[in-house]
C-alpha cells in the first residue's frame, strides 16, 4: 500500500537553490508503539500533532507559528511509548481538532498570506516521512484531499547531510537542533 501511495503522489523534493519568500516548516507527530506485538504500526498510525512555523527568508524571522493537536479516530488511548516518545499527553489529543481541521487551518493561512498576496513559499520537513508518507497516508485514509503544494518540499535532512556529510543520515538530530 505504501508503494501505491508513493506512486500516486509523485513527490518532488526541491533543492535549496530555489528562492522563496517564505518557508513553512512542518514537524508532524503520530501515534506509535513498540515491542514484539505493537498495537500500532506504520500503516495504522495517525497524526496527533500538526505544528507549523512560517519563516520569512527576506527578513530572517519567524512570522507565524501554529500548533494543532489532532484527535485520532482509531485510537482511544495513546500507548505509554507514544507519550514518552512524543511528549504529547492524552488530554491534549482528547481536546484536539480533526486532521481535516488542522490541514484546513494551514491551507487557510497559505491562502490568506501567500496566494492572495502573490508570495512564494515551500514546505520544509525533516526527511520524507512527514509529508511524503504520514500526511499523505493519513489524509488518504480519512478522505482528505491535499492541495498540490504539499507535493513539493525541501528535505532539510538532505541539505544538512550535504553540509555535514560525516554526520550519518540516521544520527542527525531532529529539526529542533538543525
Amino acid at each position: 500500500q505504501q508503494q501505491l501511495i508513493m506512486k500516486q503522489w509523485r513527490a518532488k523534493p526541491i533543492k535549496n537553490d530555489t528562492e522563496f519568500d517564505y518557508l513553512i516548516i512542518i514537524d508532524l507527530e503520530a501515534t506509535c508503539d513498540s515491542g514484539h506485538a505493537p498495537t500500532l504500526t506504520r500503516a495504522t498510525s495517525e497524526i496527533i500533532e500538526f505544528p507549523f512555523v512560517v519563516y520569512d527568508l527576506q527578513h530572517e524571522v519567524i512570522v507565524h507559528s501554529q500548533q494543532y493537536y489532532v484527535k485520532p479516530e482509531n485510537v482511544d488511548l495513546l500507548p505509554d511509548f507514544c507519550v514518552q516518545l512524543t511528549g504529547i499527553q492524552q488530554d491534549q489529543v482528547d481536546s484536539g481538532v480533526s486532521l481535516a481541521d488542522a490541514v484546513s487551518g494551514l491551507d487557510q493561512y497559505i491562502e490568506d498570506n501567500f496566494i492572495k498576496n502573490d508570495k512564494t513559499f515551500c514546505i520544509v520537513t525533516d526527511g520524507f516521512w512527514d509529508t511524503q508518507w504520514m500526511l499523505k497516508h493519513d489524509c488518504s485514509e480519512k478522505g482528505i484531499t491535499l492541495k498540490p503544494y504539499y507535493r513539493n518540499f525541501i528535505n532539510i535532512r538532505e541539505i544538512f547531510m550535504e553540509k555535514y556529510p560525516d554526520a550519518g543520515y540516521h544520527h542527525i538530530p531532529g529539526l529542533r537542533f538543525m
